[in-house]
């Protein structure tokens, strides 16, 4: 899915890296401290894209999520953006970037709602994978 029209096209949305200390979110614990700080960003923004209900939406948030790898933005990079105030917030919604105002301020709360998601799955997928011991639910059990 291609940003639309009004946004610049993902390889020229590469903005140069600001100061994230200049506002600082209030610590948190990480989502997943096992796992890869991009893979997480590309989970977020996976689900955050298949929850919008039109098109439109879709590409919006799709268009931050290139521009936020291709920055390698972080989680928390994403909720220091919040504040309308930090350095990062100005460089999203800027020229270079050029990514919408609600858009940047929504994913704060958005990362919220996905770490009760994702650690709700986690567990879910952990129960699973212990039900069958070592090898899986399926696995060595020619029963089911």
């Amino acid at each position: 899915m291609s940003a639309p029209p009004e946004y610049p096209q993902s390889s020229a949305s590469v903005a140069p890296v600001a100061d994230p200390t200049s506002s600082r979110p209030q610590p948190s614990s990480p989502i997943d401290p096992d796992e890869d700080e991009f893979d997480m960003l590309t989970a977020f923004f996976a689900w955050i894209v298949r929850r919008q209900k039109t098109e439109r939406r879709q590409a919006e948030f799709q268009h931050a999520k290139e521009v936020a790898e291709e920055n390698h933005w972080t989680l928390g990079d994403l909720k220091t953006m919040a504040d309308t105030q930090s350095d990062l917030y100005k460089l999203a919604t800027g020229p270079n970037c050029m990514i919408p105002d609600g858009i940047v301020r929504s994913l704060g709360r958005f990362q919220k709602q996905f770490k009760v998601v994702y650690r709700r799955d986690k567990e879910a997928a952990d129960t699973l994978r212990n039900i069958g011991g070592e090898g899986g639910f399926f696995r060595n059990n020619p029963g089911f």
